[in-house]
């Protein structure tokens, strides 16, 4: 004869079973999504490096640009404005745009390098805690 506790007990082992079920489900299924999800990063990165790799030339350009560029002195700027010397203010402008274009190159190269620094250490965490994982 089973009694009202037995069945109580009986029912919340089954019940208890089909929630660890599907909690090792859910486990499986993260772990998967994680998985694919460092995949996706380390594909991202590895076009990341691609980008920079390809980009060398233009970046080692903007930082030798950067190097020698010349800050005008305000003495000489005020010289140029009262001679109405418009050939070396121009020159002054020119100058200047390109250090902004050159500072943009080093900039946004930063943000690249950033980015994939960033992914890198988001990759190999996933990996230092996961080491049995792909």
């Amino acid at each position: 004869m089973t009694t009202p506790m037995s069945k109580f007990t009986k029912r919340m082992r089954h019940k208890l079973h089909e929630v660890e079920q599907r909690l090792d489900a859910l486990k499986a299924t993260t772990e998967k999504q994680a998985e694919h999800a460092v995949k996706a990063i380390r594909t991202h990165v590895d076009s990341l490096e691609e980008s920079a790799h390809k980009a060398k030339g233009e970046l080692d350009q903007a930082q030798a640009e950067m190097a020698g560029w010349v800050d005008d002195t305000k003495e000489g700027v005020a010289e140029w404005k009262a001679k109405l010397d418009t050939k070396m203010l121009k020159a002054r402008a020119d100058r200047n745009e390109r250090y902004a274009e050159a500072a943009m190159v080093v900039a946004l190269s930063g943000v690249d390098h950033a980015e994939k620094a960033m992914l890198s250490a988001t990759a190999a965490r996933h990996e230092a805690d996961n080491p049995k994982a792909g």
